[in-house]
């Protein structure tokens, strides 16, 4: 009964939504900000009912109406939480391209770092079910994070794509893009972690039997 009742409550929120984008003769204008209160609370309904399907559907809604408002932040929680939704439906397509609207909302809004670790967070929930779009992700957020020159970041990003590489045993991808972690590094004045990096593609290169390799990175980097 209490399940049926917070989805009764939800699909109210719904045509309450509904009626503020409508337009009239003396309404010109709909009302997006009142439509996406609606869609969300209808959103929060729906969750507490594990209508997950429901629940999803009211957050893009409630995300295209903060779009229209031109409030990209919120829309781009509402990507977020709809993520959640499709991790949960083990809908891991849909994951990579809501996290990916979030990241996107998140850049327009201005907001860089927010959108690396958005997208991060989409990438943890995907990488042991599709580790290949995991690594495409990771990647992204290492060059989001790069707009505002953040090295660090980027080069603990790219470790993590490079560790699910490793993991797949693709080992020449692993090494050209240990060569980027490697450059972030040195421009993040990470000696230490270069260093140890550089050990790391000498045993890359070894495994992948290119001894010439190996030995041109450990004379390049000795030191």
């Amino acid at each position: 009964m209490a399940t049926e009742r917070k989805v009764s409550e939800g699909e109210e929120c719904i045509r309450q939504a509904e009626k503020y984008l409508k337009t009239s003769f003396f309404k010109w204008k709909p009302d997006y900000d009142s439509a996406a209160n609606e869609y969300s609370k209808a959103a929060t309904c729906f969750k507490g009912a594990r209508a997950l399907s429901k629940c999803k559907d009211a957050l893009l809604r409630a995300a295209d109406c903060y779009i229209k408002n031109n409030s990209f932040f919120s829309a781009a929680k509402c990507y977020e939480q709809a993520a959640l939704m499709a991790k949960d439906m083990k809908d891991y397509t849909e994951v990579v391209t809501l996290t990916n609207q979030a990241c996107q909302m998140f850049r327009e809004y201005g907001t860089p770092d927010t959108a690396a670790l958005s997208m991060e967070k989409g990438a943890k929930i995907i990488e042991s079910y599709h580790p290949e779009r995991a690594i495409e992700m990771f990647a992204k957020a290492s060059e989001v994070v790069m707009l505002e020159e953040r090295p660090k970041q980027a080069a603990e990003y790219v470790g993590k794509a490079v560790r699910l590489l490793l993991k797949l045993k693709r080992y020449d991808e692993a090494a050209e893009m240990m060569k980027k972690e490697l450059q972030f590094h040195l421009e993040g004045d990470n000696r230490p972690g270069a260093g140890r990096l550089v050990v790391a593609i000498v045993l890359v290169h070894l495994t992948r039997d290119d001894y010439v390799a190996a030995q041109k990175v450990f004379k390049d980097w000795n030191g």
